[in-house]
């Protein structure tokens, strides 16, 4: 037998081209504008841009690849009135590019809603902090937006440096930004790996425009929030286009005939307040109700915080924080944030299943960490000033939890804690008054979601 036969030789040393490419099968890209005309002044505070994705035949989206491209135009208030001077003077955008939408409404046919994220832009703001490093989140904010100049502004909240030192003002305080923000859920990340069937309806993606004053935060005593002006608002994403014979052979194959289920994760958000100089032990009602939450963000922003809503403290707590969940406790012994914040660190790892990996580690320092409503155990006090510096690198305040409420380990389908019917509270033991400011509590449900693609009725609704 010659030995230098197709039999002999291993598979892995071939290097011809195959006999055919599988044909059938086309990815092409979408971009996709929003419909109506937008602001030509100042967008308002909750205007709403609506992007309908089309309906299109024998096609899939993937949604690993969606983005939203965003240009606007940002006016800066000249408090002292006079011009730029060009070398010191700049304003500070904080959060991400996503911090101009504060709501995302995701509808299949504009009738039956299939997710709604609320306070979208401090959700990735958090998720950003908790999941990737500062070199890259500097290197994310080419297209997110999300870091300065330095890996030390990657470190923060800080989004983008209006004037000096980042983005160019011209002679009437005007710049023109860009973003492409990374969508979250369904039809983003949550939904990795997945494809998303098109030729069932459309899609309509609802996008609320926050308050600028929410997001932009005067670096020095020149400049304050002025205006936003969107310029243009697109969604992006790869798609996978087939012929007839292949898109029947898909269809043939399914599990469950007629229909094709979709597992994905989402984001449901409510709120609470502390009062002024409250203390004691707080029992706090998480409002969200669903079937399989995998965790519970939480973040607390005081009233007169600098980085607003985008700032996160631990309020003055001591041991015996938890979350409650239908008279079950996560984690069980609870923790102690003000004392043990390191544990409270290790907790966040755990819920991102990355226990003790050395990914997903975050880019929040130890004294942003370190953060409460006044000075705590271990914890400094938040930061209510503005500073006259840039970088917030040693004064950012990014006390942010992050509770596992998975029933065991092994990050499977609906394997989150059910609060549908449940009682679900948050357990604040606040050792010391808070500072005199109003704080708002935002709570941010991750949990599972399941699509059920109906292809006889054409619907795509939400079971779970």
């Amino acid at each position: 037998m010659n030995s230098e036969s197709t039999v002999s030789i291993p598979q892995e040393l071939f290097f011809d081209l195959p006999r055919a490419v599988p044909g059938g099968f086309k990815t092409t890209f979408l971009r996709q504008p929003s419909y109506g005309s937008l602001p030509t002044t100042a967008t308002p505070n909750n205007y709403i841009v609506q992007i309908q994705v089309p309906e299109l035949p024998n096609t899939f989206l993937y949604p690993d690849s969606s983005y939203i491209n965003v240009r606007a135009e940002i006016t800066l208030a000249n408090a002292a009135g006079d011009a730029n001077s060009g070398t010191t003077d700049y304003a500070l955008m904080l959060g991400s590019g996503a911090s101009i939408f504060n709501r995302m409404v995701i509808s299949f046919n504009n009738t039956t809603v299939i997710e709604d994220i609320s306070e979208f832009g401090v959700f990735i703001a958090h998720m950003t902090n908790l999941t990737v490093s500062g070199s890259q989140k500097q290197a994310l904010g080419v297209g997110l937006g999300c870091s300065g100049t330095s890996v030390s502004d990657g470190q923060t909240s800080i989004a983008t440096v209006l004037g000096f030192g980042g983005e160019t003002l011209n002679a009437a305080n005007t710049l023109t930004v860009n973003f492409a923000i990374p969508l979250p859920g369904i039809l983003g990340s949550g939904a990795a790996g997945k494809m998303i069937p098109m030729f069932l309806g459309g899609f309509n993606v609802q996008l609320y425009c926050d308050d600028i004053a929410n997001y932009v935060v005067g670096g020095t005593a020149k400049y304050t929030a002025g205006s936003i002006k969107l310029l243009s608002v697109e969604f992006c994403a790869e798609i996978l286009q087939v012929d007839n014979a292949s898109m029947s052979a898909i269809i043939s194959s399914l599990p469950v005939p007629g229909k094709i289920f979709i597992k994905g994760t989402t984001c449901t958000t409510s709120t609470a307040s502390l009062g002024s100089a409250a203390n004691g032990t707080q029992e706090i009602l998480v409002s969200s109700r669903v079937a399989s939450q995998k965790a519970l963000l939480i973040s607390c922003a005081p009233a007169n915080a600098y980085e607003k809503k985008y700032a996160s403290v631990f309020p003055n707590l001591g041991s015996q924080t938890a979350l409650s969940i239908n008279s079950v406790f996560y984690p069980q012994q609870g923790l102690s944030p003000c004392f043990s914040p390191a544990d409270c660190y290790q907790q966040q790892r755990i819920a991102l299943n990355a226990g003790n990996s050395t990914t997903h580690l975050g880019c929040v320092r130890n004294g942003n960490f370190r953060v409460s409503s006044t000075a705590t155990g271990l914890c400094r006090a938040y930061n209510s000033t503005a500073t006259g510096e840039r970088s917030l690198a040693g004064q950012s305040d990014q006390a942010l939890l992050l509770l596992n409420t998975e029933h065991f380990m092994q990050r499977g389908i609906l394997s989150g804690a059910d609060t549908r019917a449940s009682s679900s509270f948050m357990r604040f033991n606040i050792v010391a008054a808070l500072a005199a400011q109003v704080h708002t509590v935002y709570f941010f449900s991750i949990h599972d979601v399941i699509l059920e693609c109906d292809l006889v009725n054409r619907t795509i609704s939400r079971k779970v």
